[in-house]
């Protein structure tokens, strides 16, 4: 299964039955989501930039946005454009007659998403006083690890001059980077250490 399609089915699949078509050149989309009475024809891409600008996505992606244009778009059917990065982050955009529009992974745009009102007691609060509500902390990202792990990389390698990924310095200067920062993080002493006096002569010191 390509790696897109991978990353989109746990999300597919939460709006309806997902119906993948045999890889092709001819086809216009990679799969189609079928539910709530809708028909949605998905095609998905890798972004090299997952967070570029809208703008930058239409140009970057013209010909794969005209091509799902040319669906007749009436009724249930209607189109999306998914672009995954390689950690599997997402971005969904349903496509229209002169553009795009971003959307969750619901296919609401921001103005479609409903605001459930809240109920304290007996008295119903409106969507104007929920919106003072704070909103609850993202979940954690799961490929942060993997992130930070570049990053460091990447500086290593600015640091030591070296172009090549598997150059052995690269690991070897990690190494040390990482036993660095693991002896600044953990700030403890030895129980050799911890006291001033000899442990094995009983001078009453705890550890």
């Amino acid at each position: 299964m390509p790696r897109g399609i991978a990353f989109a089915l746990p999300i597919a699949t939460r709006r309806g039955h997902v119906m993948i078509f045999i890889p092709s050149l001819f086809n216009l989309g990679d799969f189609i989501i079928a539910g709530s009475g809708r028909f949605v024809i998905v095609r998905i891409r890798f972004a090299q930039k997952i967070s570029a600008d809208i703008r930058q996505v239409e140009a970057e992606l013209a010909t794969t946005i005209a091509g799902l244009r040319a669906v007749p778009r009436q009724g249930p059917v209607s189109c999306e454009l998914w672009l995954y990065s390689r950690y599997g982050t997402l971005r969904y955009f349903k496509v229209g007659d002169t553009g795009i529009e971003e959307i969750d992974s619901l296919g609401l745009s921001p103005a479609e998403t409903p605001v459930l009102p809240l109920k304290t007691g007996c008295v119903e609060t409106t969507a104007a006083n929920a919106a003072t509500v704070p909103a609850s902390p993202p979940p954690p990202d799961p490929y942060e690890i993997f992130r930070r792990w570049h990053r460091k990389r990447n500086a290593v390698r600015k640091a030591a001059g070296i172009r090549d990924l598997l150059h052995p310095a690269i690991l070897e200067l990690m190494c040390r980077e990482s036993n660095g920062t693991a002896a600044g993080k953990t700030g403890r002493r030895s129980p050799a250490r911890a006291g001033s006096g000899n442990v094995a002569g009983g001078n009453g010191e705890g550890i």
